[in-house]
């Protein structure tokens, strides 16, 4: 799904999460606000949903901490905002600077096969819907055949094996996988139901930010080799996870909250996470990651435990640098 991959849902969340638990690594992100409606029409069963602003093509600051924090910028270079405006380009056929947001979502739970891959992206634009139909189906190789669901157009690749296309209204497409394309479609045709429950209450839950991310999938929190962590079962044992990158003034941070069952678990889960950022501190050398580790907050209230951290910009960009090893100004 060319662009799309490049800010997958499993990872910007496992990106943010990480990040927010042992408080060097990152927020992968975006600069701008979140007044759109595209995560009304992610359907229900899912379990992981992120949403971007895409006001990130016209940032170059921010695409340096995108292409830190993992969210697999190609083109990156030394202007990372051109790389990344002309590799989104180049794989949707959209003109970036026409595109407003994108909500990615995925169910990888037991709410689908095991052997089924559910994945979508819905994109709202400036651009035409038959402009934005066109720009995607000219980067990919299929041909398309012309269907109708719940009302709308819907596009399927004839060769069986690619992305579908829907169109959810002026300059609003879906891209993504056949069932995940035509739940959308029927969520906003009235069909069918939006998400809710606990990934609704996550997501809705998070701060206003340039990114905002919500998961129930614990799959999708640590990697297994994650040996710095105290305690990994108890991240991924979580009810869910909410969380946001913003930018405020000349101070950029990333908020995360970690949900559980009760208060007790959520006492253990913030003596955990302490317990992390203690092992992490007496194990880094460089000053600038000491500073960020000891600037983290662990907050606990009720069954919730909220880790933030933020900074001015500058020393943001030198944390990312130092954790993920990117040169340059």
């Amino acid at each position: 799904m060319g662009a799309f991959e490049a800010v997958s849902a499993k990872t910007v969340v496992a990106a943010v999460v990480l990040v927010g638990v042992v408080a060097v690594g990152g927020a992968t992100l975006f600069a701008g606000g979140d007044t759109g409606a595209a995560i009304d029409q992610v359907p229900s069963g899912v379990d992981t949903v992120v949403r971007l602003d895409m006001t990130i093509t016209n940032d170059r600051a921010t695409q340096l901490l995108a292409l830190a924090g993992g969210a697999s910028v190609p083109g990156g270079g030394s202007d990372n905002a051109s790389g990344f405006r002309a590799t989104f380009e180049n794989q949707t056929g959209i003109d970036a600077q026409q595109a407003d947001e994108i909500v990615v979502f995925s169910a990888v739970n037991d709410s689908v096969s095991s052997n089924t891959t559910y994945v979508g992206a819905i994109l709202h634009t400036d651009a035409s819907t038959d402009a934005a139909v066109a720009g995607v189906q000219n980067t990919t190789s299929t041909a398309y055949a012309e269907q109708t669901v719940s009302g709308q157009r819907v596009y399927a690749p004839t060769n069986g094996t690619g992305y579908w296309v829907g169109v959810l209204g002026d300059g609003q497409i879906v891209v993504g996988t056949q069932a995940a394309v035509t739940d959308t479609v029927g969520v906003t045709a009235g069909a069918a139901e939006s998400f809710g429950g606990p990934l609704r209450t996550a997501y809705d839950g998070t701060r206003n930010g340039t990114v905002r991310f919500a998961t129930t999938s614990p799959d999708v929190l640590l990697p297994p080799d994650a040996a710095f962590v105290t305690n990994v079962q108890l991240y991924r044992d979580l009810q869910a996870v909410g969380g946001a990158y913003y930018l405020d003034g000349s101070r950029t941070g990333v908020e995360v909250q970690l949900r559980t069952n009760n208060a007790n678990n959520a006492q253990s889960v913030a003596q955990a996470t302490n317990g992390t950022a203690a092992i992490l501190r007496n194990s880094l050398e460089n000053e600038t990651a000491i500073e960020a580790v000891n600037a983290v907050e662990i907050d606990q209230q009720g069954s919730t435990v909220t880790v933030s951290y933020e900074a001015q910009f500058g020393e943001f960009q030198r944390v990312f640098r130092y954790a993920y090893g990117v040169q340059g100004s």
